[in-house]
């Protein structure tokens, strides 16, 4: 319960870094979208936007390999922290990033359970 409550707290954290508001009004809503994800959600959709966002994140790497930008730049501006202003888009994959470590523990149940079921084996968490 307290690894939840951790990964609720840093994504909402993550989102002030974002928008400046205070954290404390964002946990009850990611605790919403958690709890509307685990319950509404399928898990073969879910599976599948897991495995779509990660052949993105491929084709991504793909695509700017094959533009051959200025590697000095790109490691320039890696370094470069921006300023307390500047919001880019980019900014806004530190929640979903968080937001993704946070539903990765109940898979592994979910997983488990499937064995369980399939083998009449216990659980592995029991």
């Amino acid at each position: 319960m307290l690894t939840l409550i951790a990964e609720v707290a840093g994504v909402a954290l993550s989102f002030q870094l974002v928008s400046d508001v205070n954290y404390l009004l964002f946990i009850p809503l990611v605790g919403f979208a958690v709890w509307l994800i685990i319950w509404r959600v399928r898990f073969s959709t879910l599976e599948t936007v897991v495995g779509v966002m990660g052949l993105a994140m491929i084709v991504v790497i793909v695509a700017v390999v094959q533009l051959h930008p200025s590697w000095s730049t790109l490691w320039h501006t890696r370094r470069t922290r921006p300023s307390r202003r500047a919001r880019p888009p980019d900014v806004l994959l530190l929640p979903i990033a968080l937001f993704g470590a946070a539903m990765t523990p109940y898979e592994v149940f979910f997983f488990s359970s499937a064995r369980s079921r399939r083998s009449g084996a216990a659980p592995i968490w029991s």
